[in-house]
């Protein structure tokens, strides 16, 4: 896609851009965040950290497992809740990672992650919270109220020890005494059993003085403090999330800025697909294949509005680039009528023939294709030269050649005669121009009945074959009025305009076919505002007709089953069929 291809798009589809700009514009204005939302987004993407480190004194590590999961449910952190006043959250259950062993869970607004390191025999306790003070606040109580908790665990642990030995040691004392009243009542009456009466009772004796030590060592190891103690109370560490994309500014003007950018991209990319969608042709290559015709001259697309629009810039601007394309458009004329129609029977250049055709038709498939425009700035291209020109507008349904050489709408063609045998009066209709060497002949009355106006048009275009060196022919749409082709015969050689990226395909193709079935005098097709020139020159064309016809139905159908072959020239006449 070249830069061309984008200019050409966006002049075309200007809307589309225009209002894929405001409507970026309008979403980025009515998003656009208040000065509150804008504070309230910030303290909430600014959160604060808080660590309390807790260290075991030596206990088992599979009490961490144990310490985290009092930390996270049951009395720690209701008392947590309690005492710094924070409503339960009915939504806070605790949630356990598999892989870490961190323990998850919510108290209000605080967000607490307890997690047991087993290696450092330590547990660290994480709250996370928008208020620096309430993230301290419940790190430490939840590390305080995890070792008291401690505490009253090892303490409910020791009691429970202590009551079975003691429990142990009754039962034993029980069994001894009642052993030593067997032994005694054994003695007294000499019985044979003393002997192991008294086995047991020795046996008991051992197990309670054995009992009785591990109920001492029980008691110096009685619990007096926490075996989890702080390290590291918890500070507030500032923290500020930020998202993993873009973020949009909150500036108004850089907003409206970027959107205004992303608006133009896409409303250029929507414009370059429809224009690559549309049924219109674009570029050389497009033209050529819908018309089976060479193209002969590309004439650059220039912008103008108002009366700017009807500017002959070959008498304007001679030394433009448009005029020099017109100049083109000439020489290719006369090279090509040398060539295809300058020849006698033997093959020979016949020297008799002028080195351009005396009557030129200027015509295109459809309206607003640049044929007056195109008509006005060859009769300069030849005016300057040295020859005699005389413009003749046949369009009687839009009249407006006569704008651009400077000439008036009146009077105009009629017939003095009758319709068989028609009489003009030659002088009194030719005009003349403001350009030098061109003459204006105005169009039959738009009330003027089709058949007279053609049959008058033949008549002023054979008198003023015999006065001026050259004639051109401005005449409506070849597919909207049957007049072009009746006068085809009054013609010596055609250009076919077509204008790039508005003619449709199905138009060129089909008007084309027109022209080959008559075996029209066609030389060649002249792209108007071609593709490689679309950069624009400041004024130029104003095309427009006001047809009501329904031009630009979709055709292609009907012309792919109708088109005929590449045409042909030679020595018998300017255009021919090629059977092959």
């Amino acid at each position: 896609m070249g830069f061309s291809e984008v200019l050409w798009a966006s002049r075309r589809q200007w809307r589309i851009i225009v209002v894929a700009i405001a409507l970026a514009c309008a979403v980025a204005w009515l998003t656009t965040p208040t000065r509150s939302s804008i504070v309230q987004k910030q303290r909430q993407e600014i959160s604060y950290h808080a660590t309390n480190i807790l260290v075991s004194d030596g206990s088992a590590s599979e009490s961490l497992d144990r310490l985290a999961l009092l930390a996270t449910a049951g009395d720690v952190p209701a008392g947590v809740r309690t005492a710094l006043r924070i409503k339960p959250d009915p939504t806070s259950d605790p949630t356990v990672n598999a892989n870490t062993g961190a323990r998850h869970v919510n108290i209000g607004t605080t967000n607490v992650i307890v997690t047991p390191d087993k290696g450092a025999m330590s547990l660290r306790i994480s709250a996370t919270d928008r208020n620096s003070a309430r993230a301290v606040a419940v790190a430490n109580a939840l590390a305080g109220r995890l070792a008291l908790a401690a505490i009253k665990d090892e303490q409910d642990n020791w009691n429970a020890q202590y009551q079975a030995l003691d429990q142990q040691r009754v039962t034993l004392r029980n069994t001894e005494q009642a052993l030593a009243n067997q032994l005694y009542n054994a003695l007294t009456k000499n019985l044979p059993t003393v002997g192991t009466i008294d086995a047991q009772h020795q046996a008991v004796l051992r197990s309670l003085s054995d009992l009785q030590q591990r109920i001492l060592q029980l008691e110096s190891n009685r619990p007096s403090g926490s075996p989890i103690q702080t390290l590291e109370p918890a500070v507030p560490i500032k923290s500020v999330s930020t998202s993993g994309g873009l973020s949009t500014p909150n500036d108004p003007l850089t907003r409206l800025f970027l959107a205004a950018l992303l608006g133009l991209a896409l409303g250029i990319a929507i414009s370059v697909f429809l224009n690559r969608n549309s049924e219109a042709v674009y570029g050389v290559p497009s033209v050529e294949a819908a018309t089976l015709l060479p193209v002969i001259s590309e004439v650059p697309y220039v912008n103008a509005i108002g009366k700017r629009r009807y500017d002959v810039l070959t008498h304007i601007v001679p030394a433009s680039r448009v005029a020099e394309a017109y100049r083109g458009l000439r020489t290719t004329i006369s090279l090509m009528w040398i060539a295809n129609a300058g020849r006698d029977e033997t093959g020979e250049a016949d020297r008799e023939l002028p080195d351009a055709p005396r009557v030129l038709m200027v015509a295109s498939p459809g309206p607003s294709e640049g044929k007056s425009t195109t008509t006005a700035n060859l009769a300069a291209c030849y005016a300057e030269t040295g020859r005699s020109v005389i413009v003749i507008d046949l369009d009687q349904r839009r009249q407006k050649l006569h704008r651009f050489v400077g000439a008036e709408v009146e009077p105009h063609l009629e017939n003095s005669g009758t319709l068989h045998e028609p009489v003009v009066d030659f002088d009194a209709l030719i005009q003349e121009t403001m350009i030098p060497g061109v003459r204006f002949i105005s169009s039959p009355a738009r009330d003027a009945k089709p058949a007279e106006a053609v049959a008058t048009a033949e008549t002023i275009i054979e008198l003023a074959r015999e006065e001026a060196d050259i004639v051109i022919l401005d005449t409506p749409p070849l597919l909207l009025t049957n007049a072009a082709y009746d006068l085809m015969a009054a013609a010596d050689a055609l250009i076919l305009l077509i204008r790039d990226g508005h003619t449709k395909r199905s138009a060129a193709s089909r008007a084309t076919q027109m022209l080959r079935r008559l075996d029209a005098p066609v030389l060649g097709v002249c792209v108007v505002g071609a593709v490689s020139t679309r950069r624009g020159y400041g004024y130029g064309y104003g095309y427009g007709y006001g047809y009501g016809y329904g031009y630009g139905e979709d055709e292609r159908e009907e012309t792919r089953k109708s088109r005929v072959a590449q045409p042909r020239r030679d020595v018998d006449g300017p255009m021919r069929e090629d059977p092959a």
